[in-house]
């Protein structure tokens, strides 16, 4: 048996030379895929990062209290957006619209919102902001803002009011209807002064 190695000890030696550089090439092979892999892992993470601590303005209609329109907007992301520039563009008509014209933050740059802050301006009463269709009003809105390493982030959508339809409760009464309020009022204080 060992004159066999003897004898083809030659050969024995090149097979093993030959097994060790394929495996090493294998090796190497997977191990620059798992470099790549991570890599994209490691790009990725970092996408993920800046989404998540990067600023997000948005505008947004609320109603209030006794049937009051405001008009927001918000920081609602990690970190200061600053150079805010929000535009609104009427899509149907506003003619009715009273405060927004006169909002300091309309068609203005914001210098500077910090996260969870928010600036609100009064659009107006629901009642009188309905237009001629029974519509109310209806913006495409334009923000372009950055964040505090100049990344500049714009979006673009459409803000309705109408989503408040059905959700007011105005009832319109007049002189006639004050003077039967009033005479009801008088009937209930004859009673208790009768007792």
């Amino acid at each position: 048996m060992n004159s066999w190695a003897t004898q083809y000890a030659a050969t024995i030696s090149l097979v093993n030379t030959l097994g060790m550089i394929i495996l090493t090439a294998v090796y190497v092979f997977f191990t620059i895929k798992i470099q790549r892999a991570n890599m994209k892992v490691v790009e990725q993470n970092e996408i993920v990062r800046k989404e998540n601590n990067m600023p997000v303005i948005i505008v947004y209609f609320e109603m209030t209290i006794f049937n009051m329109l405001d008009l927001h907007i918000k920081n609602i992301g990690k970190s200061p957006a600053k150079n805010i520039l929000v535009k609104l563009v009427s899509l149907n008509d506003t003619s009715k619209v009273k405060y927004l014209d006169k909002a300091a933050f309309i068609d203005k740059e914001i210098a500077l919102l910090a996260p969870e802050q928010y600036l609100r301006s009064s659009v107006g009463s629901l009642i009188e902001l309905k237009n001629e269709n029974g519509d109310y009003p209806k913006y495409r809105v334009s923000i372009i803002y950055k964040d505090l390493e100049n990344n500049e982030y714009e979006q673009h959508y459409i803000i309705d009011a109408n989503m408040y339809k059905g959700t007011t409760q105005a009832v319109v009464k007049n002189l006639h209807d004050l003077t039967k309020e009033v005479e009801k009022i008088e009937s209930h204080i004859e009673k208790m002064t009768r007792l």
